[in-house]
């Protein structure tokens, strides 16, 4: 039950993702045309902040976990732009995955800044004056 609750949240990110990219001829609603780097950004720092989220649950040491976070993050980004190549109406270009690789690394340093935060109860740097 520990290994669902660790993992869980994460695997069930990563499916919603992969499914949303398997839709063919995606366009988003009128409203919304012009923010698919917002939506890029945002689905890779929810999917980086579980990743770390995990990993520290998992028992990996933040240090450690650092780097290895980053190459899963390099290599979930690229599989996500590759599989969007597969499905037909779709389209991936070298931006989608520099903005999906910003955004999966912002989601793991706000995770680990929480984290951090909630450790320490204080902001790092902060000498408690302006």
């Amino acid at each position: 039950m520990r290994t669902v609750r660790t993992w869980g949240p994460l695997l069930l990110w990563a499916a919603v993702m992969a499914v949303v990219s398997s839709i063919p001829r995606l366009r988003p609603p009128a409203l919304l045309e012009g923010w698919d780097p917002v939506s890029h950004l945002f689905q890779f720092a929810v999917f980086g902040a579980l990743l770390f989220r995990a990993a520290v649950r998992a028992g990996m040491g933040q240090a450690r976990a650092r780097w290895l976070l980053a190459a899963v993050s390099v290599l979930a980004a690229v599989a996500y732009e590759g599989h969007k190549l597969l499905v037909p109406g779709r389209h991936t270009y070298p931006h989608d995955f520099v903005t999906d690789l910003f955004g999966a690394l912002a989601g793991l340093g706000l995770a680990q800044y929480t984290r951090w935060r909630s450790d320490h109860g204080e902001v790092p740097g902060d000498q408690g004056h302006l």
